[in-house]
């Protein structure tokens, strides 16, 4: 029996790994498509999406990559909301 990988993605908003498989929960912006972990990250990135697409800066970064050693040390994943 084949096994179905899921592919993943990180949501623009929060940074959460989300399944890149859940089509409601996506929007396109500039001929790409963006994945979000709930309805309230899809309608803040809607509303200014440039805002959420900009290079990370300093604190930014620092978040992002506490959040990514959180999965790989506490085995789960960030909560967004």
């Amino acid at each position: 029996m084949e096994r179905q990988v899921e592919e993943e993605t990180r949501d623009p908003v929060c940074g959460m790994v989300v399944s890149a498989d859940k089509d409601g929960l996506a929007a396109s912006y500039q001929g790409r498509k963006y994945h979000f972990c709930c309805p309230v990250c899809r309608r803040t990135f809607l509303a200014n999406p440039a805002k959420h697409l900009k290079p990370k800066k300093g604190l930014g970064r620092w978040l992002e990559r506490v959040a990514s050693s959180n999965e790989d040390v506490f085995g789960g994943r960030p909560r967004c909301h």
